[in-house]
């Protein structure tokens, strides 16, 4: 494992673009099993990452209340990329 740089954990109650591609992962979709399993899919395609776990998390909804969800943390060659930033402009029609 001294070869892991990074980690990366993925949820079965969320939905995130790829860290490393920061590509779309097929499936998008919160709080389904088989959309964690395409996800965890996806990121074991890229080379060097390695499953090193799945297991279930208890949390917490707004009102307090428990619910499960599954996790799945994959150890990556090196440490995540930063995210493409992206230049917004907000652009309005010229009164002439």
């Amino acid at each position: 494992m001294e070869d892991l740089q990074g980690i990366v954990t993925i949820r079965s109650d969320s939905y995130r673009p790829c860290p490393l591609c920061h590509e779309g992962m097929v499936g998008a979709g919160a709080g389904d099993d088989e959309v964690l399993a395409v996800q965890v899919n996806h990121l074991l395609t890229h080379e060097q990452t390695r499953l090193l776990h799945v297991g279930q998390e208890t949390s917490r909804d707004g009102d307090g209340n428990p619910y499960q969800t599954t996790v799945a943390v994959i150890g990556l060659p090196e440490p995540p990329p930063e995210p493409p930033k992206y230049d917004i402009r907000v652009v309005t029609p010229s009164s002439e």
